[in-house]
């Protein structure tokens, strides 16, 4: 007899144990402890997609997000059984993108995954090339914000038309993209093998993935890709760590296809397994992480009589504030600071004015005290200790304000201080994060 959704527990130096259930009810092993590995299969033969999530221990393991109507699950195409989940790609012209993905969650978090299903690939697939971009999406993890260079960590994999390459048109190559707290690595091409060849077509084909992040001040990471039990790639001693976050708990199947396909194209994907090699690895370096939107904050001149002419821009969806003239601006901003407190952003400068600078304040008069001053030519005013800009291009920086500042504060000042009759250039704050550093 088939079940829809299985779970495999098993005991650390013990006899494994599995827990059934059927599509809709909620697995709450309490009881169970030492969990290592957990696996969670989906095969869909409840004939329905469940929204109910997977509690072990009282955490959730895993949850499928939302229920789009595509991909839905189909009786059309099983590769074993009676379903299996139908993605259509619908036909559209050169230059126009396609779209079908399936989202899901990882709430307790993991540093160590592996992933495996069935994907049918459709007997008219062909990865055609063109003017735009060409590069689809495969299989996605992360955690935070979405992004590669946004989120706390990221693995991503996408699949390239194999042309570019000079393989056979038609087919396709696999990169891996990663993305360790505020950085984005690009895309890379490790293999000439296709992810999906032309004689893969009207095939059934199983694909593995093991994605294990590195830990703190080590190069133990790794990524692993298998196709149909013959390893794609496997790319070792990975330095992906991310003191931000080091865990993954959102991902998805197939997504975005930016190449589009010339006619309607449908994968089917069946016998879903994951298996976590850890749990409760929201556990890193950092507490808690408040990002700053600046669309969700109203932004007020600070200190009225420095805010002569001061012009703030809001730019990247609310990620990016740029000041221009004579600016001195605040946002609403309440934090604790503890002695762990860091204070991280990216920070870019056109032209240089006098003083150049972010703090946190309680009151609307301007504090040298309080405020960290990264570029400018006048001297002697902030804490300098960070005054360290080049003048050129963008440029992280990571304050640990905890050694400088406590308490509690209101606001987040950012400052360009430009004393001159015609104030020119650009001030831009970005990826603004506080965290607790452990």
């Amino acid at each position: 007899m088939k079940f829809a959704r299985r779970v495999y527990l098993s005991f650390m130096g013990g006899f494994p144990v599995m827990v059934v259930y059927s599509c809709f009810n909620v697995v709450n092993a309490g009881s169970l402890t030492q969990l290592s590995p957990f696996m969670y299969e989906e095969t869909f033969e409840s004939g329905s997609r469940s929204s109910a999530p997977v509690v072990v221990q009282g955490k959730e393991i895993f949850k499928w997000s939302g229920a789009p109507a595509n991909p839905s699950v189909s009786n059309e195409n099983p590769k074993n059984g009676n379903y299996s989940f139908k993605f259509v790609f619908k036909g559209t012209p050169d230059g126009k993108d396609a779209w079908a993905e399936q989202r899901f969650k990882i709430p307790v978090g993991t540093s160590d995954l592996t992933v495996q299903y069935d994907l049918f690939i459709p007997i008219n697939f062909y990865h055609r090339l063109q003017k735009t971009s060409e590069n689809n999406k495969f299989l996605v993890f992360w955690s935070g914000p979405y992004g590669t260079y946004d989120s706390f960590n990221s693995v991503a994999f996408e699949y390239w038309p194999a042309g570019l390459k000079g393989g056979i048109d038609g087919a396709s190559l696999l990169s891996h993209h990663l993305g360790p707290g505020l950085s984005d690595w690009g895309h890379k091409i490790p293999s000439t093998e296709s992810i999906i060849r032309l004689e893969d077509r009207g095939q059934w084909v199983n694909y593995k993935f093991h994605i294990k992040l590195a830990d703190k001040n080590k190069t133990n990471g790794q990524i692993m890709v298998w196709k149909n039990g013959n390893v794609l790639f496997n790319i070792d001693q990975l330095a992906n760590y991310s003191p931000t976050g080091n865990y993954l708990d959102h991902g998805y199947l197939l997504g975005w296809a930016n190449s589009g396909f010339s006619e309607e194209t449908v994968f089917y994907l069946d016998n879903f397994k994951i298996t976590l090699n850890d749990l409760n690895s929201t556990d890193s370096d950092s507490d808690q992480v408040t990002l700053v939107n600046f669309h969700n904050k109203p932004i007020t001149s600070y200190d009225q009589a420095q805010d002569k002419s001061g012009v703030a821009e809001i730019q990247d969806k609310g990620k990016t504030l740029v000041l221009s003239g004579n600016g001195w601006k605040k946002i609403n901003f309440s934090y604790n600071v503890t002695p762990n407190t860091v204070l991280a952003f990216d920070f870019s400068s056109d032209k240089e004015a006098e003083i150049e600078a972010i703090g946190l304040e309680n009151d609307n008069r301007m504090s040298a005290d309080k405020t960290f001053k990264i570029f400018g030519t006048q001297a002697g005013w902030g804490i300098a200790d960070y005054d360290q800009y080049n003048g050129t291009g963008t440029q992280h920086f990571e304050i640990p304000i905890g050694l400088y500042l406590s308490g509690n504060y209101k606001y987040l000042t950012l400052l360009r201080d430009n004393d001159t009759s015609n104030p020119t250039g650009k001030s831009t704050f970005s990826n603004i994060r506080v965290f607790e550093k452990r």
